[in-house]
């Protein structure tokens, strides 16, 4: 951060005009100003749903490990978790700098998005319901970073894309990143509610997790589908 605010070069932002202050109402008005264009308001729900399913994933992939996952000896869940994201991350890096560049090369964003949601949907509901090996959860982990990856890109560059006023862009983004900060506080307490309640009821089963591992692959399975309800993104 430091680096950054040093080095970068921008205009003075010093102004002699005097603005007029700011009310609960300007604010209010300026988040919601960018929620009427069409395709802006779109890229902030596929957003939505797709962190919705991530933090639902993530949140409670611990708890999974806990009380599914068999373990090799000595491993404890905390090493576990930690091993099991490892790979997660890497390859949701590395595939996400190559998706961005076959994106900006075919012109294509939605396809991307698709694809994305697809792997990470089947992973969740088709590999993470029924994996109880902790290789098993490690090549769950590592599906889910691949498909995260792909998302990851192509989301900055389909908000990009659809900015509906580019001397809003600070205040455009910052509307665009509550996408990425309200599903931290909604999707613990909802899948919280749900594993408490299953597990208590069906702990043999596993069916909370599985429930609410299904629930995270109909978050990101709808996000790959509304995204085509954009008009100026290919």
């Amino acid at each position: 951060v430091m680096v950054s605010a040093v080095a970068a070069k921008e205009k003075s932002s010093v102004s002699t005009v005097k603005h007029p202050p700011l009310t609960p109402r300007k604010v209010l008005a300026s988040v919601m100003r960018p929620l009427r264009d069409h395709d802006f308001r779109w890229v902030f729900i596929t957003r939505f749903l797709m962190q919705m399913g991530v933090y639902t994933v993530l949140g409670f992939i611990y708890f999974w490990m806990v009380d599914v996952v068999h373990l090799p000896p000595c491993m404890t869940p905390e090493r576990a978790t930690g091993i099991a994201l490892l790979p997660l991350m890497i390859l949701g890096g590395l595939c996400g700098g190559v998706v961005g560049h076959l994106s900006d090369r075919w012109k294509r964003r939605k396809i991307f998005v698709l694809a994305s949601t697809v792997i990470v949907s089947v992973a969740s509901a088709g590999f993470l319901t029924w994996v109880t090996s902790f290789v098993g959860a490690v090549i769950v982990a590592s599906t889910i970073g691949i498909g995260y990856g792909l998302y990851v890109t192509v989301d900055f560059a389909l908000l990009l894309d659809v900015l509906p006023d580019d001397n809003t862009k600070g205040n455009d983004m910052a509307v665009w990143h509550q996408s990425l900060v309200l599903p931290q506080f909604l999707s613990a307490p909802i899948a919280g509610i749900i594993v408490d309640r299953l597990q208590r009821e069906h702990c043999a089963l596993a069916l909370g997790y599985r429930v609410i591992f299904i629930m995270a692959a109909g978050y990101f399975l709808l996000s790959g589908i509304l995204v085509f309800e954009l008009k100026k993104v290919r």
